[in-house]
């Protein structure tokens, strides 16, 4: 070995004799803590695989996901295999900015004042020949909150995206929900595929089959927990369980009517997010009425998103 090599030729340059445990022994102490890393890694990627199937066991398992999955049966609901891909996605936003008499940058936005004269249809004419005449045109900076973006999501699975402030990990979410915004300054790249379709595809609407939850909860602090999941529901779904996947049949036409009769979509998201105690208080807020709690809060725009049967 090198090791070895390295101390034979160490002590042949001053004639002493190479003890021929110590290559050996050396080699073995350096090689040990190298053995024990990839015996622990192996170790932990062993109990990471087992620890995953246990959970998947037991959501499995769970009397409520039973229920659901024995009821899906019984109503003969014949799921599709869907996929996501975003290929080249970006995100460009363009900033216009000028440098002021001390050279500091400003924003373009920042250096008008809403009047009159700035709000009529002639404001963007009259601001770039003041600027011209003046001789401080504005100078653009490019900024890419994502770019280059390369994912696919595969059916039946779930997905964390980490990162930093400013990594654009909402900006990856918007631009997969379709809600980015696009102007002359914002620009959106790449494409994002859900099967074959797209988000300005003609045959689909991407808002039924997307759906984004917000970081900041917009709930109407008048109406109850269930109230709100349940307006929701029935403005996705028309007030109905049956889809158009489902089979047919006086049997399966029953029990489409009783599932109706019980709200049994928005009762068992409830029951899910932990919020059937709480289904007939008030949402509330902090200037009119008081509601539930703030993570409480945070679950009622879960489920309210949760409801919409988005695929």
């Amino acid at each position: 070995s090198t090791c070895q090599v390295f101390l034979r030729v160490s002590f042949q340059r001053q004639n002493v004799a190479i003890p021929t445990a110590v290559g050996s022994s050396l080699l073995k102490a350096l090689s040990d803590p190298k053995k024990s890393r990839a015996k622990a890694a192996m170790n932990f990627s062993e109990r990471l695989a087992a620890e995953r199937e246990e959970t998947r066991h037991n959501i499995s398992e769970m009397a409520i996901v039973r229920q659901y999955r024995e009821l899906y049966e019984k109503l003969k609901v014949n799921r599709p295999d869907i996929s996501l891909r975003v290929k080249n996605g970006q995100y460009k936003f363009i900033e216009r900015c000028f440098q002021d008499d001390n050279g500091e940058r400003k924003d373009a936005k920042t250096q008008r004042k809403e009047t009159i004269c700035s709000v009529t249809a002639m404001r963007g004419l009259w601001w770039k020949l003041k600027h011209f005449l003046s001789g401080s045109n504005p100078h653009t900076i490019e900024h890419y909150p994502v770019k280059n973006i390369n994912l696919f999501f595969q059916n039946g699975k779930s997905y964390l995206v980490l990162g930093g402030p400013g990594s654009g990990k909402s900006t990856l979410l918007r631009m997969i929900a379709n809600i980015l915004k696009e102007d002359n300054n914002h620009e959106l790249g790449g494409t994002v595929r859900l099967n074959r379709f797209g988000p300005k595809s003609k045959e689909v609407v991407w808002s039924n089959l997307v759906g984004y939850i917000d970081q900041i909860d917009r709930l109407h602090p008048f109406l109850t927990v269930k109230e709100t999941c349940e307006f929701a529901w029935r403005c996705r779904t028309g007030g109905t369980h049956r889809l158009p996947l489902m089979g047919g049949g006086p049997e399966i036409a029953g029990e489409i009517q009783r599932m109706d009769e019980e709200l049994y979509f928005v009762m068992i998201v409830l029951e899910a997010m932990g919020l059937l105690g709480v289904k007939d208080s008030f949402v509330g807020d902090h200037e009119t009425v008081r509601g539930v709690s703030g993570g409480e809060k945070k679950r009622v725009t879960v489920s309210e998103m949760s409801v919409g049967g988005f695929p």
